[in-house]
């Protein structure tokens, strides 16, 4: 069954495909030589992210509660990445908290909140992402 996603959903999904996969990423593949070796679950879940990026930037701001579990899963690995690049001890590390119920609403939103996300996360706008979702 799908649900309806919130702006912290659209919000989640926009960063993720903008700047964090791509910034993680990049670093490991630096730290590697150039050559990013990845898990096949994980390439799954990033998999799963991009297929969500697609069909929101297509109108349809929908998803199923197994995508954003794996979402969920795939920032879990994201800041366990970021914690290792970094070499942060765990009193410092980075940590994630989900809220499920965040991610969903009864309501769909309008046409065009997705595109504003993507315009604001480019723009490095952060005021801006609140404003699109509060639409």
């Amino acid at each position: 069954m799908r649900l309806e996603s919130s702006g912290d959903m659209l919000g989640l999904v926009a960063e993720l495909n903008c700047r964090r996969i791509a910034m993680i990423t990049g670093k490991m593949a630096k730290r590697q030589g150039g050559k990013l070796d990845l898990h096949k679950r994980i390439l799954q879940l990033l998999t799963t992210a991009r297929r969500i990026h697609h069909r929101y930037t297509a109108g349809d701001y929908r998803h199923e509660q197994a995508e954003a579990d794996e979402l969920r899963d795939l920032c879990q690995w994201l800041v366990q990445q970021h914690n290792a690049l970094e070499g942060r001890a765990d009193s410092e590390a980075a940590h994630l908290e989900w809220n499920n119920a965040a991610l969903s609403v009864k309501e769909p939103l309008a046409r065009g909140v997705y595109e504003q996300l993507i315009l604001s996360i480019h723009e490095g706008d952060i005021d801006d992402l609140a404003k699109a979702t509060d639409a």
